[in-house]
């Protein structure tokens, strides 16, 4: 059982419900748990084994129990999701941007993620951006082969807009940001 090895301190939804646990003995350091049913696990364990990239949420470790598998990895602190609220300015926004470098990583895999959102983009307290969920990667193909950017693109609108969601891509407000930032959006 993964209780044998890690306490749980509390929950949280961050790309989904997680728990944030210590080490037993308790440490400094927090770690994330999150489960997933033993349907579809090989192919998952697979990918957790194979993909490492520093834009990836790193899986420490996973535990088998009762037909439920508990994968613990790195701690991120914050979603994108909550730093809508603070509406990022245009240098924060391209910073994060910037740093979805594992969104090209996993094209060179040919894989694409198929959930890039708020919710799955994370924050550490260092601020290094990271994309959870990744497990559940797909192998790329013509239908799903801009997925990831049409996505991204999303959340970049999301950000800008402060989480306005309307499906169209397109900024209500295009006048507060720079011709750059709105040429990029419209790219993707």
């Amino acid at each position: 059982s993964p209780w044998n090895h890690y306490q749980s301190g509390y929950s949280l939804e961050l790309g989904g419900p997680i728990a944030v646990v210590r080490k037993v003995p308790a440490t400094k350091d927090l770690f994330t748990m999150r489960s997933f049913s033993s349907s579809g696990a090989d192919k998952k364990l697979y990918m957790l084994r194979q993909l490492k990239h520093p834009n990836l949420l790193a899986s420490i470790e996973v535990f088998s129990f009762q037909d439920t598998y508990y994968l613990i990895s790195e701690h991120a602190e914050i979603s994108c999701e909550e730093f809508i609220v603070a509406r990022p300015d245009e240098i924060q926004l391209a910073a994060i941007i910037r740093q979805m470098n594992a969104i090209s990583y996993l094209v060179t895999q040919n894989l694409t993620h198929g959930a890039i959102t708020c919710s799955n983009i994370l924050l550490t307290k260092d601020g290094v951006v990271k994309i959870a969920n990744w497990e559940s990667c797909t192998k790329r193909s013509s239908e799903n082969d801009f997925e990831d950017v049409k996505a991204l693109g999303q959340v970049m609108k999301q950000l800008m807009e402060m989480g306005t969601e309307n499906g169209r891509l397109g900024l209500q407000q295009p006048f507060n940001w720079s011709t750059e930032a709105v040429d990029f959006l419209s790219l993707t």
